[in-house]
């Protein structure tokens, strides 16, 4: 069962193409849109039922520690609420230096002989569905299953007949080629393959399972996105900032220029789940305050006037 597998996090790594924040905190920490992204990627793991994680922390691990208020002691486990869903996390020092391989060997101690379990990196965000990636894992009998993905292309795509442009696609998802997109499932016995913190976790244990023909291949076709740069990070928050509205409910206030209207917005605004939009008369002096709001300037007393702007509004 999903309540049972243990999800691993590799957020150890010193995020050097993103200094603009990991001078102070470690990549995982990075907020999108106001939350550490970590938090996104526990949040759809715990969608699946997924909720007992193990970040296997290094550079800067301290932030971890007073982020989570209920951490008590390294490598011991203790419980929280992730999205307002109970989790039990587990915070495990794994050395400063050490490898995405050695970080993962370090967690050995913590899993069952013969037990499965998921682990990704802290900076890949996906809508993946993890419980048939777990299934596909399971059918396979292989060693180790990863989440293949087709990223972006990074430049755009010209499709060219007889020296003439057939289409053109600001980069699309590349059509041939698949990469490492992380959110993996394995098996206790792949962490033999690991000798020490010196080992990269993509070089020798992952080609050597895969010369055994024990790699598994989950090939996912939607949204993936690793945060490498500003930009990437840039294109995640614009990216969930839309996902986010779009789970909103609409909320249309008649009125709402005076006092009493603007302390209303404000309670409704700080809810943050609704898309507000307030028609009035005339555009409040406070509009500047209410950030978060939309306005519609008009005779709010005349119906077919209102219709027709509201349907604007919604088109």
């Amino acid at each position: 069962m999903s309540k049972n597998i243990k999800v691993i996090i590799l957020a150890g790594g010193l995020g050097t193409r993103l200094p603009e924040y990991t001078k102070k905190i470690p990549k995982p920490m990075v907020k999108i849109n106001g939350t550490p992204i970590i938090v996104f990627i526990m949040s759809h793991y715990i969608k699946y039922g997924f909720k007992e994680f193990i970040i296997a922390t290094g550079y800067k691990g301290e932030v971890f520690q007073k982020y989570f208020k209920n951490f008590k002691k390294n490598g011991v486990p203790f419980e929280t609420k992730i999205s307002k869903k109970k989790c039990k996390i587990t915070l495990l020092k794994t050395g400063q230096n050490t490898l995405t391989g050695g970080r993962l060997k370090r967690v050995a101690n913590f899993l069952k002989d013969d037990e499965n379990f998921m682990f990704t990196y802290g900076d890949g965000l996906s809508d993946v569905n993890l419980k048939k990636l777990l299934n596909f894992h399971k059918n396979q009998k292989k060693i180790v299953t990863v989440t293949a993905v087709r990223p972006p292309a990074r430049f755009g795509e010209l499709e060219i007949k007889n020296k003439i442009v057939k289409s053109f696609k600001e980069k699309p998802q590349v059509k041939s080629g698949w990469i490492n997109g992380g959110f993996f499932v394995a098996k206790k016995s792949f962490l033999k393959l690991i000798k020490g913190d010196t080992t990269i976790l993509e070089k020798t244990p992952l080609e050597k399972v895969a010369k055994m023909k024990q790699l598994a291949a989950y090939l996912h076709y939607k949204f993936w996105k690793c945060m490498d740069t500003k930009r990437d990070k840039d294109v995640l928050e614009t990216f969930y900032k839309k996902k986010y509205n779009l789970k909103k409910e609409n909320l249309i206030i008649i009125g709402g220029t005076g006092f009493i209207g603007f302390n209303v917005i404000q309670k409704f605004i700080k809810k943050k789940k609704f898309n507000i939009l307030s028609l009035s008369s005339k555009l409040p002096s406070t509009h500047k305050k209410l950030k978060n709001v939309d306005y519609i300037i008009c005779d709010i007393y005349k119906k077919r006037r209102l219709e027709s702007l509201l349907k604007k509004k919604k088109n």
